[in-house]
């Protein structure tokens, strides 16, 4: 895994898939180039100088809207994690870029859920949410990336061979 560039939570995943907070292109352009995919976790536009980008690199936007794991009521779903899974494990739209507003929670969340796929052990994934989420770590987070189980994308992870995605980078 690369570095985390500190200002925006931007890291590689594993070859081919990105993790980061709403896309700025001052902080992580370069990477930008060559994305096949963006996939959303929040509704909030772009800002022009990425619409432009997008459309000008002919980059699919896929928007999956997450709820937060905060308060009562709100909760991200294990249907929608299984539903976003079946995109990113999809090697046709990598390059990937994962993003949410902050790259801390939902992002972690997804990121830790494919972490699950790849066979990690619970206490580094925790470990790697709590990196890129720092002090504002929610334990509605920790418990749902606990409780999470993978539904029909164990076998799509098994059949991609996910859990080989990262070795030997």
């Amino acid at each position: 895994m690369s570095d985390i560039t500190r200002g925006n939570n931007f890291s590689e995943v594993v070859r081919g898939i990105y993790r980061s907070g709403f896309p700025n292109m001052n902080l992580y352009g370069d990477h930008l180039n060559g994305l096949r995919a963006i996939i959303k976790l929040v509704e909030a536009p772009y800002a022009k100088p990425i619409q432009d980008f997008v459309v000008t690199n002919g980059i699919q936007v896929m928007t999956f809207i997450l709820k937060p794991n905060k308060g009562q009521g709100e909760r991200v779903s294990h249907k929608d994690i299984d539903d976003f899974m079946e995109k990113l494990l999809n090697v046709e739209n990598h390059p990937a870029l994962i993003h949410c507003n902050q790259g801390k929670h939902r992002t972690g969340c997804v990121v830790a859920c494919f972490r699950k796929l790849q066979g990690w052990e619970h206490s580094a994934i925790i470990d790697e949410y709590r990196l890129y989420a720092g002090h504002k770590a929610r334990p509605l987070d920790e418990e749902f990336i606990r409780l999470y189980e993978p539904g029909a994308t164990t076998q799509i992870a098994r059949e991609a061979n996910v859990a080989g995605w990262g070795q030997g980078q």
